[in-house]
């Protein structure tokens, strides 16, 4: 059984949606004006749709809403993309009430492009959202190293167009802001960031494939975090072994001068805990000097005492 990519899961539950009629012609509008490719007779009149899709559901429910909505038939071809790349190619021809259904669904007047105006106001542009994303839109496998989600265009005036309904319906959330970059001839709308994701997920109605998402992001985020907090505390324990052998270095130097005769009981108990564990914090030397030794002393008086022993030894060193 083939493996079913994240995008295409995606695509799977906007198409398992229940949609109004009015919802349903924002969809269709979506897909056809950034899928369809408007043929013309010698008169120059719209004769025919032809419409590309690799996915054979979304092929099927575009051809079942167009034809419950208009009372046409529609056929469906597909063919293999290339001998390379197994993956097949579902078209879809309209050629009945063609210049009705580009009119109705604000794709174009007559063979002339027109940008859509009624079917993307208000809660309708949601759903012609879900329709361009069935026909541009992609986004990485949330088990990837990088979050990307892009929808790219073939017609730059559309694009602009699109971007312009997106910031100004989402400027108030602050929550999604799309990038847009040229890449050979298309020109791409997309979002880098995992939460800009997860709120347009949220306006595609994948809610099962943004909670998969936020699944993988929560684990990755919390692997990343443990992986920040082993680094540190391997930086914060090289640090102390490191303080620990110059310490140990400078009890030595004082034990070998006779030195370790005239400190207090208290120096001498922090100096046998040092001895026994060179890996203890200054921390860890403070809690078993009251557990083993009934002193209290803090964090801060152990590294007194430290400060002392170093003062002790460079005071015997000028002796010589």
């Amino acid at each position: 059984m083939k493996n079913t990519s994240y995008t295409q899961e995606i695509k799977e539950e906007i198409l398992s949606k229940t949609y109004s009629e009015n919802e349903l012609r924002a969809l269709l509008s979506g897909f056809i004006k950034s899928n369809g490719n408007i043929l013309a007779s010698s008169s120059f009149k719209a004769e025919s749709i032809v419409l590309r899709t690799e996915n054979k559901n979304s092929a099927k429910q575009i051809i079942n809403g167009l034809e419950s909505m208009y009372g046409i038939r529609i056929q469906l071809f597909s063919s293999q993309k290339n001998n390379l790349n197994r993956k097949k190619i579902y078209t879809i021809k309209i050629d009945q009430k063609v210049e009705e259904i580009l009119t109705d669904l604000e794709v174009s007047d007559g063979i002339v492009p027109i940008l859509p105006n009624e079917l993307v106001k208000g809660k309708l542009f949601e759903y012609f959202l879900r329709g361009l994303f069935l026909a541009l839109g992609t986004v990485n496998d949330p088990s990837s190293s990088n979050y990307h989600l892009q929808l790219a265009f073939s017609d730059e005036v559309f694009c602009d167009y699109i971007l312009k309904l997106l910031n100004s319906r989402f400027k108030e959330q602050r929550k999604m802001s799309f990038k847009k970059i040229t890449r050979k001839t298309k020109f791409v709308l997309y979002l880098k960031k995992s939460e800009q994701i997860c709120v347009f997920l949220m306006v595609l109605g994948a809610t099962q494939s943004r909670l998969k998402f936020e699944n993988y992001r929560i684990e990755r985020d919390f692997i990343n975090s443990n992986n920040r907090c082993q680094i540190c505390e391997n930086a914060n324990l090289f640090k102390t072994i490191k303080s620990s052998k110059a310490q140990l270095k400078t009890i030595e130097f004082i034990k070998s001068k006779s030195g370790f005769n005239v400190l207090d009981s208290k120096t001498k108990a922090v100096i046998e805990i040092r001895e026994k564990n060179e890996e203890y914090t200054l921390q860890d030397i403070s809690d078993v000097l009251l557990e083993q030794y009934n002193i209290k002393l803090s964090k801060s008086g152990v590294n007194h005492i430290f400060k002392n022993i170093e003062k002790l030894a460079i005071k015997l060193k000028g002796q010589e």
